[in-house]
């Protein structure tokens, strides 16, 4: 697996361009603002490209993980994937979960599915596991921080890591 950062168009001319690669995924991790009852928590989350749990072969526990469709356009409505952790902690593990809503970065998220139990994120070395996942493209709505910022166009902002898996036969060395 290779790993580097680059700007979101960068990830998409080499998804679409690759020919070493099975499948590349993005993500970016970033504390994400999460309401619970009175109080708002910056949990650990990732924006992930909408094919980041299939590129690594990680299913839902309960419900299920990103479609096509949802992690497309921006201005789509916005769904969350929970990490096992949070949904334990925060939803006393209630299968319920599923289709309820969750406020993040002020915005009404629905949760469409739990993380496998052992899936940590990509990056294990970070202080924070990420607890929670958005496609990239619901950005604005879930770290507001980020203001008027375009991370989906501009070919400067290098902030995605990408993470590819090699086509069977494929060797380090031909990828790099």
């Amino acid at each position: 697996d290779a790993i580097s950062i680059v700007s979101w168009r960068d990830y998409e001319y080499y998804r679409d361009q690759n020919h070493v690669f099975s499948g590349l995924m993005a993500y970016l991790r970033l504390p994400v603002p999460v309401r619970f009852g009175d109080r708002t928590e910056n949990i650990s989350g990732e924006l992930v490209s909408s094919n980041y749990f299939q590129v690594l072969g990680v299913n839902a526990q309960i419900g299920r993980t990103f479609a096509e469709s949802e992690a497309g356009a921006p201005g789509g409505s916005p769904v969350v994937v929970l990490g096992g952790r949070l949904w334990r902690e925060r939803f006393q593990a209630s299968p319920d979960v599923i289709g309820k809503t969750i406020s993040i970065g002020g915005h009404p998220f629905t949760v469409i599915g739990v993380a496998s139990r052992e899936f940590r994120g990509v990056v294990l070395d970070w202080g924070r596991t990420p607890e929670l996942w958005i496609p990239v493209t619901m950005y604005r709505e879930a770290v507001p921080a980020f203001g008027q910022a375009d991370i989906l166009h501009l070919w400067g902002m290098h902030s995605m890591l990408v993470t590819g898996r090699l086509r069977d036969g494929v060797t380090a060395a031909r990828a790099g």
